[in-house]
């Protein structure tokens, strides 16, 4: 069943896009995760009238095509799925590659052994190829083969979209998502019959996302205290808890802090926890403290390893 007791109903819809003739303006062709370009199998433009969303792509092609500097190898944010809803992990973006084509890709290949071992899985088809993506007005346009939308039934066809879009969205420059199957813009998306009303932001995936939805750390990232943790949480008086703790269980940080909204309302979250001199493996615990009985809820445990410095946040 999709959606939540106590949460604000949220109407999940897709974009309704209409095919016209012409060339994407802005397309730039994404860099997989192995450094080859992906060209779109046809050229496609965006409708001349902006689908009904407050983030459109826009009219005006580039002047040039634009170069993208050498950048170093980064780390990616990836969502699959875990207890039915979408979470991150971190992958490796390698140096100069696309961060948007290497997350999709990365999405698309499906979680590693040990992401499978620790209870991630994916509701996204085996064998989706990526056809083409690329981000224009803050839009990715991103491009799929047709079998992106083959089997499952609602609860598999919500879960895989909102891991497009979280995985997305995670990418610079990228604040909504619009998707085309085999670069043929879809009406409704599925036997399921979704129907695609404007392009996708997190807004529309908050049902498939965890009350309390951290972004960094990822799990396995090296951190270094104060640790940093940021993403967003929808709790009872947008209050939640946090914890470290050490190898052994014990505490090295708890405390309480506040999301910029909540009950209801799903807000923002950007917290340092200090944790001492401790280096070694730890756990990031967040979770909520029932109103009714004071008993934790909602808890997300996040694997890291403390070290000293800076951290480094890559990804395998």
């Amino acid at each position: 069943m999709i959606g939540r007791v106590r949460r604000v109903a949220s109407v999940i819809s897709l974009t309704v896009l209409v095919s016209c003739s012409g060339s994407d303006p802005g397309a730039v062709a994404t860099t997989t995760a192995v450094g080859s370009t992906i060209a779109p199998a046809t050229t496609i433009a965006p409708s001349s009238t902006a689908p009904a969303s407050t983030i459109a792509p826009s009219s005006t092609a580039p002047a040039s095509t634009i170069t993208t500097p050498e950048r170093p190898a980064v780390g990616v944010l990836v969502y699959f799925v875990r207890d039915e809803h979408v979470v991150a992990v971190r992958r490796h973006a390698p140096a100069g590659a696309s961060e948007l084509g290497s997350a999709l890709e990365a999405m698309l290949a499906g979680p590693s052994a040990d992401d499978r071992a620790a209870g991630y899985s994916t509701a996204i088809p085996d064998g989706v190829a990526l056809r083409s993506a690329y981000v224009n007005g803050g839009v990715a346009w991103i491009d799929l083969d047709r079998s992106f939308e083959s089997g499952g039934g609602s609860l598999s066809m919500f879960l895989r979209l909102a891991q497009l879009t979280a995985t997305a969205i995670a990418a610079p420059g990228v604040d909504a998502v619009t998707v085309r199957l085999d670069g043929e813009w879809v009406q409704t998306f599925s036997g399921e019959g979704i129907v695609l009303d404007h392009a996708w932001t997190r807004a529309d995936i908050d049902d498939q996302l965890p009350w309390i939805a951290p972004e960094q750390p990822a799990p396995g990232d090296e951190v270094a205290s104060p640790i940093r943790i940021t993403g967003s949480a929808n709790t009872f008086e947008a209050v939640f808890q946090v914890q470290v703790l050490d190898a052994q269980g014990a505490l090295l940080a708890d405390f309480s802090t506040m999301a910029t909204s909540g009950t209801g309302t799903r807000g923002e979250f950007d917290v340092a926890a200090p944790v001492g001199g401790y280096t070694g493996p730890a756990t990031v615990r967040l979770l909520e403290y029932s109103a009714k009985d004071g008993s934790e809820t909602n808890v997300i445990e996040i694997p890291v390893t403390l070290v000293t410095g800076a951290g480094v946040n890559v990804g395998p």
